[in-house]
């Protein structure tokens, strides 16, 4: 039996230390001044597991919201008809290039459809990108802006050398902080019971498996040392573990929106996708099943 299917097969509950109160609990043994004398000396690391049954590894994640169950799902056909697609480019050096397709459809849904994570020459790279887009509309590139920077020694940049093989890029933005708050907007969904009442408008195909790993990995810094026990929560991610989510982010950072293709305009006229569009539900649980 494999990682996922054994995830699966297993379920997990959170329950706070007031589940077990006499007073405050269902069916509890603990009084409550025993609870908080032992609440009393937990140390400030044990608390969240302890004491708000809160898995301790996920703490300090930055999506807390993110759900496999509820973000990611089976890929399909990405329709040009049906879907713009944005493109974003996270270069480096050392590290693995990242790329990251995502589709955008008539009613504002988000889906990272594709990715590329790997150590290229750039030759090889955009040989590489331009195999995968082929299948999709892509309406707009964008590259982390280190990509301009001029080498010294051969007088040219990425962004230039790509454009040379036929990618063009617009440089994307710096604004980390409103980018990650992007993706926890287009994360966010509401639920009761088994039925989601708001669906996220931000899903990954399940083949995307270094996105979807960065979204559950990445975390907030913690302090150290004696500052540790006096500041408040670091609110500044790690800079590490997140090369496709800056992508995600400079995507949406874009603002597209969906676009008919332009011998539909030209056939149906400008009302022909407002028309045509089905009614979607609110309380699907997966609005792409």
């Amino acid at each position: 039996m494999d990682s996922n299917n054994y995830q699966r097969s297993i379920g997990l509950v959170e329950a706070d230390v007031e589940a077990n109160c006499k007073k405050h609990g269902v069916r509890g043994i603990l009084e409550h001044a025993d609870i908080m004398k032992i609440i009393s000396e937990y140390s400030d690391e044990d608390k969240q597991a302890r004491i708000f049954g809160k898995f301790q590894h996920l703490t300090g994640l930055v999506f807390k919201e993110f759900k496999r169950n509820i973000h990611v799902i089976k890929p399909f056909d990405i329709n040009p008809r049906d879907y713009v697609v944005v493109e974003a480019l996270d270069t480096h050096t050392r590290n693995e290039d990242a790329v990251v397709w995502m589709a955008i459809d008539r009613y504002g849904r988000k889906i990272v459809i594709d990715e590329i994570y790997e150590h290229y020459t750039t030759s090889e790279l955009a040989a590489k990108i331009k195999h995968k887009s082929q299948n999709y509309r892509v309406v707009k590139r964008v590259i982390d802006p280190s990509a301009d920077i001029v080498d010294q020694h051969s007088g040219r940049s990425l962004k230039s050398d790509l454009y040379n093989m036929g990618l063009d890029y617009d440089l994307g933005s710096k604004q980390r902080h409103r980018a990650t708050q992007l993706i926890k907007d287009e994360l966010h969904y509401t639920i009761s019971g088994n039925q989601i009442l708001k669906a996220p408008t931000l899903y990954f195909f399940s083949s995307c498996t270094r996105s979807i790993w960065e979204m559950e990995h990445w975390q907030y810094g913690e302090w150290t040392g004696k500052t540790a026990q006096t500041r408040s929560p670091n609110e500044k991610p790690v800079d590490k573990d997140d090369h496709c989510i800056e992508d995600i982010g400079r995507c949406l950072l874009t603002d597209t929106h969906f676009s008919p293709m332009i011998e539909e305009v030209q056939n149906y006229g400008t009302q022909f996708v407002d028309d045509t569009a089905p009614a979607i539900s609110p309380a699907t649980v997966d609005p792409y099943a």
